[in-house]
């Protein structure tokens, strides 16, 4: 019992470190980050025209070449211009005055390999103001390019404003990370205790790969590891990930459905090695197979759904108690807080197809902000399961004490009865332990039963056993051997 106590209040003493730290660490980063401008910062969303016509964003394909052009605003209190924006897999040149100012990557390079996408940042000349900046891109891949991410200022001033607009996925995906990482070292603390589903292990890896993944998909990522090919891969790798581990999170034990589910982890675990190692390879590039995984996310997220639909009329079927203490409601709340999560990829991959389908612009800020407050949802489901496991497991302890009481103890003089004697005996001998033992045989019982009853007889035993526990208050082990005899 003493162990059992003591790994619950190692784990719970873990578990409240690991909300405290990265509340820490989002608070100190909100001060580190200064977003008040020294002069305006231009959006250029709707800025640009091609061909004389406002340019709001096109579905694009490898070979082409889109010219846009903008007119630099008249704005002398800039006084160090610069433009900042994202190139989404696109080599760009920058034209002003028919001369190149600045370039990335290249034309040729678009046609014969993939461009990574990274926020760059171009300064402008000091005399620029009032001109026309001329863009050339080549896209390397079919893409939805548009210009929403596109920002004018002094050049300090667009760097804070881009990643101000990613605030909260930096927030979230430090949140993630942190979180996952400390709830991966309590694993070892936890597991004991919590018996009722495997699940718990993937906990703390399917937050961290959450966290990598919104931070490498907002280049957050990029500036503390400047390494383009790096933050490509950590960002699809970390993508397909998610359905393997959440699919881990949310199998349970003894259930039909573990079939389904074990055949949905090992296809999962063929996609990724497959996608990695032709990608290594040259064979295709890593964001190739971002379609096949959209397809794995819909099928298994309809199937997901179903459990969740399942287990929520099993729910209505079971009174609160027994769910309650059955660590089921634990196991539940988490298959609640997949399935929330499933429901925003749904989202983001509708987000995703519409403008390819419809050419309709999107904000890459509203990217992947569905998926970030399903991913804060299924912390919260995770962090109250782990309550409801505590009070599972508290209960399964307190079931499990009161079956050795029912079967170590002596009905009638509540003190331990022959099994568990022999038992401690057995433990002492096998120790070699130095110990007194002190047998007691009280006379004259037989007569008690014989003449007065049973029942003053009983009273005789009780009264002895009484005076037994009063008198040796120190003393390891009170027990009842025979039908007439203390131990």
């Amino acid at each position: 019992m003493r162990s059992f106590n003591k790994r619950l209040v190692i784990s719970i003493t873990f578990f409240l470190l690991a909300l405290l730290v990265p509340v820490t660490v989002l608070s100190f980063l909100s001060h580190e980050i200064d977003i008040t401008p020294s002069a305006k910062v231009y959006h250029l969303a709707e800025d640009w025209y091609e061909n004389g016509e406002p340019f709001t964003g096109r579905t694009v394909e490898p070979g082409q070449e889109i010219v846009l052009t903008w007119q630099i605003p008249d704005d002398k209190t800039i006084l160090y211009p610069a433009l900042n924006l994202n190139t989404e897999y696109c080599a760009m040149e920058f034209y002003l005055d028919g001369e190149c100012i600045f370039s990335y990557s290249g034309k040729e390079e678009a046609r014969t390999s993939v461009v990574p996408k990274t926020p760059i940042y171009v300064p402008l000349p000091t005399d620029s103001y009032g001109k026309t900046l001329t863009l050339h891109i080549y896209p390397s891949l079919e893409n939805t390019f548009s210009c929403s991410s596109y920002y004018y200022g002094n050049i300090e001033d667009v760097g804070n404003y881009y990643y101000e607009n990613r605030r909260l996925a930096l927030f979230v995906g430090v949140f993630l990370l942190v979180f996952g990482l400390f709830l991966s070292v309590t694993i070892p603390f936890i597991r004991p205790i919590y018996t009722h589903s495997k699940s718990i292990l993937f906990h703390g890896p399917l937050l961290v790969d959450l966290g990598i993944y919104f931070l490498c998909y907002n280049q957050v990522f990029y500036v503390l590891v400047p390494n383009l090919v790096l933050n490509n891969y950590a960002e699809h790798v970390s993508l397909y990930l998610i359905p393997l581990l959440l699919q881990c999170t949310i199998i349970q034990r003894n259930k039909q459905s573990d079939v389904l589910g074990n055949l949905f982890i090992a296809v999962d675990m063929v996609f990724v090695a497959l996608s990695v190692i032709l990608s290594l390879m040259g064979v295709i590039f890593i964001k190739d197979a971002l379609y096949i995984g959209h397809g794995l996310i819909v099928i298994q997220g309809i199937f997901t759904i179903i459990q969740f639909i399942h287990q929520f009329k099993e729910y209505q079927s079971t009174t609160q108690d027994q769910y309650l203490y059955n660590g089921r409601m634990g196991l539940n709340l988490i298959l609640a807080g997949a399935t929330i999560l499933i429901l925003s990829a749904f989202m983001e991959m509708v987000i995703w197809y519409v403008p390819f389908m419809f050419g309709v612009r999107i904000d890459m800020v509203v990217r992947g902000a569905f998926l970030m407050v399903g991913s804060i949802i299924l912390a919260a489901c995770m962090i109250a399961s782990y309550f409801f496991y505590t009070i599972a497991s508290i209960n399964d302890k307190n079931i499990q004490n009161a079956l050795e009481g029912l079967a170590y103890n002596d009905e009638l003089t509540e003190v331990s009865n022959r099994a568990y004697c022999e038992q401690q005996m057995e433990l002492l001998t096998r120790l070699q332990k130095q110990c007194i033992v002190i047998s007691l045989d009280m006379d004259g019982l037989k007569g008690v039963n014989d003449s007065i009853g049973h029942v003053a007889g009983d009273d005789m035993i009780q009264h002895f056993s009484r005076m037994l526990k009063e008198a040796f208050t120190d003393s390891l082990l009170i027990g009842r051997m025979g039908e007439m005899s203390l131990w």
